[in-house]
């Protein structure tokens, strides 16, 4: 029962969100933020380097409560608490 209430809510949000796909871009994203972090010595976890390269990409600010995605050079960063 439970996995068809969550597939029903996961169907609805689809219907009201975009979801923003990974591409050749991002890796290039991904890389530049990597490196540009690894030389401060100020890297992030990986998934997180993954989610601010989308960000980047399609230049749209990230709401988080994680203050390390502030390390992150050129990321708008929203304070969501």
């Amino acid at each position: 029962m439970a996995n068809r209430v969550n597939g029903e809510l996961i169907d609805e949000l689809l219907k009201r969100a975009a979801v923003l796909n990974h591409d050749a871009e991002t890796a290039w994203q991904y890389a530049e933020m990597a490196n540009a972090l690894e030389r401060q010595g100020m890297l992030i976890p990986e998934s997180d380097m993954w989610i601010a390269a989308v960000a980047l990409e399609y230049d749209l600010p990230l709401a988080t409560r994680e203050g390390h995605f502030a390390r992150v050079p050129g990321l708008s960063v929203l304070d969501w608490r």
